[in-house]
């Protein structure tokens, strides 16, 4: 298994980066992947983004130790299921202990629970964004007006699980990627003449070849490639995990 990983902060930004993303074990074979990208008209838009990394940081490390010392494993939707469960709770916790505005806690949450052993996945898009599993990819986009999480703290989660839709259940998993919406803002930002290369060619260039695969740095490479020789760089932050099994 080879994890690889980028975040960048797109030409239009200038003083932060508003997405993050974690990779951290929830037991045995089990891989908690996320990718979160703040709201530009929310406020500090950064902040959002870089709490539901560190709560699901905290999340996935219970969870670990608890399938360690119980033997025990959840099937992959339960999984799934009880990280977003407490990180629903941990989220309307910090808005009400420290005062939270709901535009203070607006970000868009792809999350992905992978098997490594059976290659098997569940992967649920929270707002916008883009999936790529073995070559296939799948685009969530809302229109510019993302159903944020931060939305629906004041509702009960099992109210707000059940009318989610974007979900992928994934099989024979091989190569799998999860991007925020960066994936498909790239335009011209070095002077002079370069080839061409659409947004077909940005995701097969960062979410599906595989040269370079050898360094932990592959996607930083691939990027710097896409600038020196099609001149092109994302407007805006891009946030990008790929694992290859």
């Amino acid at each position: 298994m080879k994890p690889y990983s980028l975040l960048q902060i797109g030409t239009f930004h200038t003083t932060h980066c508003e997405d993050d993303l974690i990779t951290a074990e929830v037991g045995p074979g089990r891989l908690l992947l996320a990718v979160m990208d703040g709201c530009t008209m929310g406020t500090d838009s950064h902040l959002p983004s870089t709490l539901c990394a560190k709560l699901l940081r905290k999340i996935a490390r219970e969870l670990d130790f608890a399938a360690f010392r119980e033997r025990q494993t959840m099937d992959l939707p339960d999984l799934q299921h009880t990280i977003l469960q407490r990180l629903f709770e941990e989220l309307r916790f910090l808005q009400n202990h420290i005062q939270l505005e709901k535009s203070e806690l607006l970000c868009t949450l792809i999350l992905a629970v992978l098997d490594v052993k059976t290659k098997t996945a569940e992967v649920i898009v929270v707002g916008d964004g883009w999936v790529d599993c073995n070559g296939i990819g799948t685009e969530f986009e809302q229109d510019n007006r993302p159903d944020y999480l931060g939305y629906h703290l004041h509702e009960g989660f099992e109210q707000w699980y059940a009318a989610q839709t974007q979900r992928l259940s994934l099989a024979d998993v091989h190569d799998l990627s999860i991007a925020s919406d960066g994936i498909l803002s790239f335009q011209q930002a070095v002077v002079g003449e370069f080839p061409a290369l659409d947004s077909e060619g940005i995701v097969q260039t960062l979410l599906r070849d595989k040269a370079g695969s050898a360094s932990s740095t592959m996607l930083q490479a691939q990027l710097k490639h896409i600038a020196q020789h099609h001149g092109q760089k994302p407007t805006d932050d891009l946030a990008i995990l790929r694992i290859v099994l």
